[in-house]
């Protein structure tokens, strides 16, 4: 029939679109030489988990994409103020950055 696929046919699509998706999301990953600290992963993690729901759709699951859309908009909402509250707890530095060195 015409509709029917190869399930290894399927499973290198979906390969593929994970090893581009992890070189694009590794671009915009940043470790500046002279700093301890690492910026863009959320948008890294962020551009993956789109190219996962694009999967979904096209695997036709929209139950699973919609309650994944959801629990991620909740996350990338509400995650740094929780990480800004455990921060406080910790007491450290509110804004993100890391703690100044110490000298001795």
């Amino acid at each position: 029939m015409a509709g029917e696929g190869h399930a290894d046919s399927v499973f290198r699509v979906v390969q593929g679109v994970i090893t581009g998706i992890g070189f694009l999301g590794a671009g915009v990953i940043l470790h500046p030489a002279n700093q301890s600290t690492v910026s863009g992963l959320t948008t890294a993690a962020s551009v993956w988990l789109a190219a996962c729901l694009g999967i979904v759709c096209g695997a036709g699951n929209w139950s699973l994409a919609i309650f994944a859309t959801g629990l991620a908009l909740a996350i990338l909402i509400f995650g740094g103020l929780v990480e800004g509250l455990f921060r406080r707890l910790l007491g450290g530095k509110d804004n993100g950055d890391p703690p100044a060195p110490r000298s001795g």
